[in-house]
């Protein structure tokens, strides 16, 4: 067999930065409320206040039904009108006018308008503080329903900001071990989470845990639940032994509670399924997300979200296997189970997403493109023009035609992308940095190089001002800039960024993660062209180590790094040690292909 001493070379790295609707759901705000009470007496400024308490009264609670039976725009009108109703009566700081700001805002936050639910919030809080000060107990509700609205905007930063002025809230006003407090730790923790602070995330679950613990026991959902976010907390640094036992932990609360059987068990099952398929063991990821599937089927009548949810992930397992007529079969079955509701629903598009990213990876370009635009139209019916997961559709289109070397139709698509997301994140917003980085990979396709530097230095720039200089993200960003440098040759400057994403890495992960084995390799990959082979070895020496603790030694990442150490012996006429590099990575290429068929 003709051997490839070919050297692999550097390649940029997207992001996606938005989670598609089968991912945890970020937490919804607070329920609507209506609470009238006799206070509008007190003021008795107007002689029909009664009569108008009433009518308000009445609108308020017709908007609650209204809100319930998912008719916003009728919600909406009678918020309004009790709102106009109140303000006309007895002015702006009334006790009651922030529970309806509360709920306008909640309207708008189901409608998709999340910059209204903001502003609406805000003057919920405004009122409140005013009219009952800034360490009134309920107000603390408020803050947390502000900072869940900023965490589905993606802004962190404040959602961090206002968790720490409800917890201050509760801190004074409740009993240390109350599990309000448990609740606002906890959002903390998953607010760290997303903004790489895991040292944090950890102090945060450890003690909302601690809380729950004292306050329910060993045995109840909100400890089964913690156990399941610091799973999930290993999981991200790697440390997948652990985040197994956590997940179990998790496990033996949900069955004790409910049984073998329990609904509460198809996440987990779930989430120790990603753990196996991150570890190469693919046949038990599958067993547990068909167990998680075989409990979803006796819990729920078909059409429930879960199916789409498992129907999809098993698809995924059969897509990272290459296993692409099982994968569509999975994915055509959520598809399915999509259309066989009573009405259509707006997340339909993320199926289609799925398919086309299918057909993507088996190089039939024009598929996934009709499938991406059909993803695209089917979020066209539903939401604005300017709705935030319009971008991702755009993306993945601007991204086809950019492997099509269609560079033109990939900025512009590219470009309508950078702009939705500049209109309702603002400029300096981290996915805003991400749009500015697909942008700049269709400049770097096309070999305009200084186009490609400035937007990918615009996304490091508005990346490091939002999130600081070790924000995870700017890892693939300064990996980008090193393959851009790599390929006009100037290698000291691409080692140079890959140091610096070698640093976030090993910050944001430690030594042992996958991320951190990547850059080890592109470092080697540099180091093997710059001719200091001995340096490369040690590198993809290094590489190939945490590949083979993390994933086994029959993994297809040992194999890549595996045929690249084979090119650096041959360049070293130690030809035994390449001819046995090769022939190892060969094996596991020809076991990898054996399994999917």
């Amino acid at each position: 067999m003709k051997r490839n001493f070919l050297l692999t070379f550097l390649k940029p790295r997207n992001n996606k930065f938005f989670k598609s609707f089968w991912d945890t759901p970020i937490p919804t705000i607070s329920s609507l409320s209506y609470n009238f009470s006799s206070s509008y007496l007190k003021f008795g400024r107007n002689p029909n206040s009664n009569e108008d308490e009433e009518k308000a009264l009445r609108y308020l609670a017709i908007g609650v039904d209204s809100f319930r039976k998912n008719n916003n725009d009728e919600a909406l009108k009678y918020f309004q009108e009790s709102l106009s109703l109140i303000q006309h009566n007895f002015g702006e700081y009334h006790p009651d006018i922030h529970t309806i700001y509360n709920n306008i805002s909640s309207v708008y936050f189901h409608q998709g308008k999340i910059q209204e639910a903001i502003h609406f919030m805000k003057k919920s809080l405004e009122v409140g503080f005013e009219v009952h000060g800034k360490e009134h107990l309920p107000m603390a509700k408020i803050c947390t329903n502000l900072a869940l609205l900023y965490i589905s905007q993606g802004n962190f930063r404040d959602a961090r900001e206002w968790l720490e002025h409800a917890l201050g809230i509760q801190i004074k006003k409740l009993e240390g071990n109350d599990p309000d407090i448990a609740k606002t730790y906890s959002y903390l923790g998953q607010v760290a989470h997303e903004q790489g602070d895991y040292d944090k995330e950890y102090t945060y679950y450890t003690k909302a845990l601690n809380i729950y613990r004292e306050h329910f026991g060993d045995n109840h959902p909100e400890v089964a639940t913690l156990y399941h976010n610091i799973g999930k907390y290993y999981e991200t640094l790697g440390r997948y032994q652990e985040a197994l036992e956590y997940y179990e932990k998790g496990i033996d609360i949900d069955k004790h509670i409910a049984g073998e059987s329990s609904a509460s068990l198809a996440v987990p099952y779930t989430n120790i399924a990603k753990i196996y398929r991150i570890q190469g063991k693919n046949e038990e990821a599958l067993e547990h997300y068909f167990k998680a599937l075989d409990i979803t089927k006796k819990s729920y009548d078909k059409g429930h979200p879960f199916y789409i949810t498992l129907y999809n992930n098993i698809g995924s397992m059969y897509h990272y296997l290459g296993r692409y007529e099982e994968a569509l079969e999975y994915y055509l079955k959520a598809l399915d189970s999509f259309t066989a509701k009573d009405n259509p629903h707006p997340d339909i598009w993320a199926v289609y997403n799925n398919i086309g990213k299918l057909y993507f990876n088996q190089k039939d370009y024009t598929t996934a493109l009709d499938y991406y635009k059909r993803g695209l139209e089917e979020q066209k019916k539903f939401r604005s023009r300017d709705y935030p997961s319009l971008a991702t559709s755009f993306s993945n289109i601007a991204e086809v035609y950019r492997v099509l070397g269609q560079y033109e139709e990939a900025l512009e698509v590219s470009t309508k992308s950078l702009s939705i997301l500049k209109t309702n994140f603002g400029e300096a917003h981290p996915v805003v940095a991400t749009a500015y980085n697909q942008v700049a990979m269709v400049y770097d396709s096309q070999g305009k190089f200084n186009e490609a530097l400035k937007h990918y230095e615009k996304a490091v720039t508005i990346t490091k001002r939002t999130c600081g200089d070790l924000y995870y993200e700017l890892a693939a960003y300064y990996n980008n800039i090193a393959c851009l440098y790599h390929k006009h040759g100037e290698y000291g400057k691409a080692l140079s960024y890959l140091e610096r994403a070698l640093e976030i890495e090993k910050k944001t992960y430690g030594e042992h993660h996958p991320e951190t084995a990547k850059i080890y390799h592109d470092i080697a990959t540099v180091y093997s062209y710059q001719g200091k082979l001995n340096i490369a070895k040690e590198f993809y020496n290094k590489a190939l180590k945490i590949k083979v603790e993390l994933f086994g030694e029959n993994h297809f990442e040992v194999a890549k790094t595996l045929q690249d150490l084979a090119v650096v012996y041959k360049s070293q006429g130690d030809n035994s040690e390449a001819e046995k590099a090769y022939k190892k990575a060969n094996e596991i290429y020809e076991l990898s292909r054996s399994l999917q068929a």
